[in-house]
């Protein structure tokens, strides 16, 4: 199922901060128009893009809860792993409440912040747009988003790298799934 772009716009508005909304049409923008480049089905990037951050404001413990409920499975490194709580249940959220079928879109969800391997281009847009999307100030950012309509592997691939990076820096877990998206984005380049 397919929402319409007001509906998508008051929902989101009404569930975040006027910070995460403003990075959700930001990196909905991006999302739009790496879409375009790639040749990528606009209602589900812009469905994916949309929905993206849309529990990320949500409290630890109800999204932990909502986890547990449902049928996707969590296992025990994403229940210690906080950060990627709303990636999990912006899915759940996108499947159960909005009845959103679309496998595609709901991967784009689940896996804007780890990544995963041989993912989709929808998939590897959202990732993507999040991580570069035109809110973000970072010194890379631009050179980053230019790089994603040349070649959207490469950029990924120093987006993933750069996320490995700074988790072991943290001395943070690392998702086996971001791995996974590393080590296959470098099969693709080599």
């Amino acid at each position: 199922m397919l929402i319409c772009r007001d509906a998508l716009d008051a929902l989101v508005k009404g569930r975040l901060s006027q910070k995460r909304y403003e990075h959700t049409l930001a990196v909905t923008k991006l999302s739009l128009e790496l879409a375009e480049h790639y040749q990528v089905n606009r209602e589900q990037t812009m469905n994916a893009a949309m929905l993206h951050d849309i529990t990320k404001e949500d409290n630890d413990v109800l999204q932990l809860q909502m986890m547990k409920k449902s049928d996707i499975m969590i296992v025990n490194l994403e229940e210690k792993s906080r950060t990627i709580y709303h990636s999990i249940t912006g899915c759940i959220y996108a499947k159960e409440l909005l009845k959103i079928e679309d496998q595609d879109v709901l991967n784009a969800i689940r896996y804007h912040t780890t990544g995963r391997k041989n993912m989709s281009m929808l998939e590897k847009i959202i990732f993507t747009a999040d991580t570069v999307s035109y809110d973000r100030t970072y010194p890379e950012a631009p050179r980053l988003r230019e790089l994603s309509f040349g070649n959207i592997n490469e950029c990924m691939l120093e987006i993933t790298r750069f996320i490995i990076t700074d988790l072991l820096k943290k001395t943070a877990l690392i998702e086996s799934e971001t791995i996974d998206c590393y080590n296959s984005l470098l099969k693709c380049i080599l």
